[in-house]
């Protein structure tokens, strides 16, 4: 019988060999892992949200509802000056007319406080086919209290207007006292503020099915937190 023996040499070449596979292989791994690309970067452009609220300006800077002097009685139109948003957004919005009626006892000089607010405290026609849509946003503010207001929120988006153009908020005339309002308010010096905001509708993806209620709601919460919760009028 004839014994095959491996040369020193033949052992040498073939741990060189396998050596050199190895090296191959997981150097291949190591590139592969080890790769980049050439950098991509790109910019956008933030849209600019610009509204102008005109009427009567209160100290505030929110807006007043100038009206005739007399008595007046629910459900009685006012000679109110009319309301208008002028948009010069670079975007298409959602506008929030937040509004506060101001009661002081006519003796007295005493504000009334703590009144119903779960009805719309003002009628300015509203219907299925306005753009407003009256709302109550209830939220809790970050010291644990209840914040409550009442706002006008457009149905729809709304796009930046031409110039000499405006959105009407309440018409000349138009406005009066809910029949809602009770005997609380008799005797009462009555004034109306408004507060206008706004934000870019393409925040929100509201699909069909989602209530005006909703969208409201929706709407407000962003607005609350964009400002951090400090909403005055």
């Amino acid at each position: 019988m004839v014994k095959n023996r491996l040369s020193g040499q033949t052992i040498a070449i073939i741990i060189l060999s396998v050596l050199l596979l190895l090296t191959a292989c997981f150097g291949g791994v190591y590139a592969y892992y080890s790769t980049n690309t050439s950098k991509v970067s790109g910019r956008i452009v933030m849209a600019n949200l610009n509204i102008n609220l005109q009427a009567g300006i209160g100290e505030s800077a929110s807006s007043e509802i100038l009206v005739s002097n007399g008595v007046f009685v629910p459900g009685q139109p006012l000679e109110n000056t009319p309301l208008v948003v002028v948009n010069e957004s670079n975007t298409p919005i959602y506008l929030s007319i937040i509004y506060k009626v101001n009661a002081s006892n006519i003796e007295t000089g005493e504000p009334l406080e703590n009144y119903d607010d779960t009805n719309p405290l003002i009628d300015i026609g509203i219907d299925d086919d306005s753009l407003w849509y009256d709302y109550l946003f209830v939220t809790t503010g970050e010291d644990g209290q209840e914040d409550r207001y009442r706002c006008l929120i457009t149905k729809t988006p709304q796009y930046p207007t031409e110039t000499n153009e405006y959105i009407t908020v309440i018409e000349e005339n138009a406005l009066s006292i809910p029949r809602t309002w009770g005997d609380e308010f008799q005797n009462m010096q009555i004034s109306f503020l408004f507060q206008a905001y706004a934000i870019g509708s393409n925040t929100f993806t509201f699909s069909s099915e989602d209530t005006i209620d909703f969208r409201c709601q929706e709407i407000m919460t962003a607005i609350y937190e964009a400002y951090e919760g400090k909403i005055n009028i």
